[in-house]
């Protein structure tokens, strides 16, 4: 989403970079806030992490959800928006604290630097990783959602610099907005296929 979302902005939205980092505010903010609040509810209440992460995965997947209800024919930046994305920041925050803080319970104390070093190694290994994966899913949707929009030429000059619509789309291809519906489009159709996946992957945890 951090990935993501700044990019829609910047595509469909029609947001300079800094515009889209600062609509981007509001998950990272309620990211901040979440992990406080698991501070709170895994050291001071006691509450078992698995509640927690259950909490956390469950707001994941709603939040996700409710972004792939968006509009993809108004192209104006929909208010609503800023709500998603404090659900979705709230429960990364959530997910990743509590994760850190129950590294106790399953290491001991002289093996706490490692274990913290291994984390942070994977985190961004996983990243980097979905990044791959997510990036490739969404330029096979976009080449498949842009077919009947764009010639091939311009498809691939699309997927090499977002700014080819404002810069090198000829006048006599379809309307822009038809070009940015399209593009609007796909990505909420990878959005919907991410969050039936840990949909999925959530039912068959709790089996």
């Amino acid at each position: 989403m951090v990935i993501d979302l700044p990019q829609k902005f910047q595509v469909v939205n029609g947001d300079s970079a800094f515009k889209a980092g600062y609509r981007l505010q509001a998950l990272l903010l309620s990211f901040s806030l979440a992990a406080i609040v698991s501070s709170v509810l895994t050291e001071k209440k006691r509450v078992p992490p698995i509640y927690t992460l259950f909490v956390a995965a469950s707001l994941q997947i709603l939040g996700l959800a409710l972004i792939t209800t968006l509009s993809t024919t108004n192209h104006d930046f929909p208010p609503a928006q800023y709500g998603y994305q404090i659900i979705m920041g709230f429960c990364f925050g959530l997910s990743i604290s509590t994760l850190i803080m129950t590294i106790n319970l399953v290491v001991t104390q002289q093996d706490g630097a490692v274990t913290m070093g291994a984390i942070a190694r994977a985190r961004t290994m996983g990243g980097s990783i979905g990044i791959s994966i997510c990036t490739n899913l969404l330029n096979n949707h976009i080449k498949d959602g842009l077919k009947r929009h764009l010639a091939k030429q311009y498809i691939d000059a699309l997927l090499a610099s977002a700014s080819t619509i404002e810069r090198t789309l000829p006048a006599q291809l379809p309307p822009r907005g038809d070009v940015l519906g399209g593009v609007s489009d796909v990505g909420t159709e990878a959005k919907e296929d991410t969050a039936a996946r840990e949909g999925v992957i959530g039912v068959g945890l709790m089996g």
